[in-house]
């Protein structure tokens, strides 16, 4: 009676472990997908739904015959090849509906560390992946028009680092473009133009998305940097920044 008992409390406990388990995978927004090492699916999220054709019926069934609703034709390559390395692997797949996910397989480990299959994750990165597309996009625009002025100018990333500068920069402030490139321009504000102000205001405005106009002076030559940032209008964030340089006439130190 005592180890029956005991089999009882255990069971129970199981029992209440797998339905918190359920719940917990249930009420994320991350659709999970679990394989065993044949795989074959052994449970799955609602989520998954809208990701694969998938019924209840459908587990016990390799996930290859599951027809999926995201173009990434080598989905089993990369699971197989998740179970051979043990290393966990991350893609960025498209949906049909031209929604992004992030996919995320990793081994499944056991208490007693066997690999008993994979864990296969979906988490929806469609508003980043369009505003990278917008990035993108603002970035090619910017770094057209950077040849284009009759100024010296640069293309800056919402850090404050180079992502592009033109041919007129380089000549009048005596720098390679490449020397640049991926750097932090209030690092290169300091050391090359002694503009501690400048740089100072250029941190701030990093954090206001605020222009920022301010004049400072090289080789006896006095300037003023214009730093227009543009922002995101929904997440409010800086998406990049356009520098532009005037020499001012007619001034001296």
């Amino acid at each position: 009676m005592t180890v029956n008992s005991q089999y009882e409390s255990k069971a129970e406990e199981l029992n209440r472990l797998n339905n918190d388990m359920k719940n917990l995978l249930d009420a994320t927004e991350i659709g999970t997908v679990f394989l065993d090492n044949n795989l074959e699916i052994v449970r799955y999220t609602p989520q998954i739904k809208r990701l694969f054709n998938i019924i209840p019926t459908d587990v016990g069934r390799p996930l290859s015959d599951i027809v999926s609703n995201f173009e990434f034709a080598q989905l089993e390559d990369t699971i197989k090849h998740v179970i051979d390395r043990l290393a966990t692997k991350t893609v960025e797949v498209r949906t049909k509906t031209n929604d992004w996910y992030t996919v995320r397989v990793m081994p499944y480990r056991t208490l007693d560390n066997y690999i008993s299959g994979v864990v296969m994750t979906f988490t929806q990165v469609t508003a980043y992946k369009q505003m990278e597309f917008r990035l993108k996009a603002l970035q090619n625009y910017t770094t057209s028009m950077l040849s284009r002025l009759q100024q010296p100018a640069l293309q800056l990333d919402k850090d404050l680092k180079v992502i592009s500068v033109n041919d007129l920069f380089g000549e009048v402030f005596l720098v390679k473009a490449e020397d640049l490139e991926k750097i932090s321009f209030e690092q290169f504000v300091r050391a090359n133009w002694q503009a501690e102000e400048l740089a100072a205001k250029l941190a701030a405005g990093r954090e206001t998305g605020k222009p920022v106009n301010e004049r400072f002076s090289f080789n006896q030559v006095v300037y003023e940097l214009s730093a227009s940032p543009f922002v995101d209008e929904e997440t409010k964030e800086i998406l990049l920044v356009l520098v532009t340089i005037n020499r001012l006439k007619g001034t001296q130190d």
